[in-house]
């Protein structure tokens, strides 16, 4: 995590629909395995970030094998990864499953260091993945979704020149 608290963000154009379909692909096959349905929604108009492309693509592969992790006792397994616009200037990504949920008494603390509800976990994927989201001008939350299951949720600010053309 200090390591990308200290390192500089590569700084370009990232459009997280892109992102998004790329990393469906590089998970597909893992999802067969595991019978889940991975479903995208993805706005069409969504402004691009600046950011790195790569740190994009690890937290959103974070996210979607999180999800797929917590269903593996689940007769529904669908993971539904949705882009919006965000106000004016923004972009939001969630990814949403349709597992137990997050133990109300945990969901504060899934993004800590160490923290980990997996056997197998090191407890430091989502930890990452907040701070790569925070380094890029945005913020990383999760919530249980009314009818069941959990959202991790991501904010990003679009970049200067989508921003100026909206």
């Amino acid at each position: 995590r200090a390591m990308l608290q200290s390192g500089a963000v590569e700084s370009g154009e990232v459009d997280l629909n892109d992102v998004v379909t790329n990393v469906v692909k590089l998970v597909a096959s893992d999802a067969i395995l595991r019978d889940v349905t991975i479903v995208t929604d993805l706005a069409p108009d969504v402004a691009r970030i600046a950011g790195d492309r790569i740190q994009m693509q690890q937290v959103v592969l974070n996210l979607i094998v999180n999800a797929m992790d917590a269903m593996r006792a689940e007769p529904v397994r669908r993971v539904i990864v949705r882009t919006e616009t965000d106000g004016p200037q923004g972009v939001r990504l969630s990814v949403s499953d349709t597992g137990p949920g997050i133990e109300h008494d945990r969901l504060g603390k899934v993004f800590q260091p160490f923290f980990t509800t997996k056997s197998d976990g090191l407890g430091m994927g989502l930890s990452i993945a907040r701070t790569i989201v925070e380094a890029h001008g945005g913020v990383l939350w999760a919530a249980n979704n009314p009818e069941g299951g959990a959202s991790f949720l991501f904010k990003l600010p679009a970049s200067k020149a989508a921003a100026a053309s909206a």
